[in-house]
């Protein structure tokens, strides 16, 4: 598919960013885009409005836009990234049945 795009934009400067999973997807956008955040917009991969929505948000904050959810395994890309990165301050999109308070504090916590 990247190729195509190449062929119809005429540019070389089309690039594909892959990951296993959109968690890890998510962190790997931040890692390529966001190398000093202090602020982070997370948000349910479970309810993708509210990721939608946190878009708009996340760029006009210069901040990363993590995808979250409450297992601890999923969301060990994110919690890795805010560890190495810095990230200090959250914003969190959807109520805490979706993202719990327990899931941030464990992710932002080192």
């Amino acid at each position: 598919m990247a190729n195509k795009v190449k062929k119809i934009v005429g540019t070389k400067n089309v690039e594909r960013i892959s990951a296993t999973t959109k968690y890890r997807m998510s962190a790997e956008v931040a890692i390529k885009y966001f190398k000093n955040p202090q602020t982070a917009v997370f948000a349910s991969a479970e309810s993708f409005p509210d990721a939608l929505a946190g878009g708009p948000l996340a760029i006009k904050l210069g901040a990363p836009l993590l995808l979250v959810n409450n297992s601890r395994s999923d969301f060990y890309p994110v919690k890795t990234y805010a560890r190495i990165y810095g990230v200090k301050k959250a914003y969190i999109l959807g109520g805490p049945t979706l993202v719990e308070d327990l899931t941030v504090k464990t992710i932002l916590v080192n």
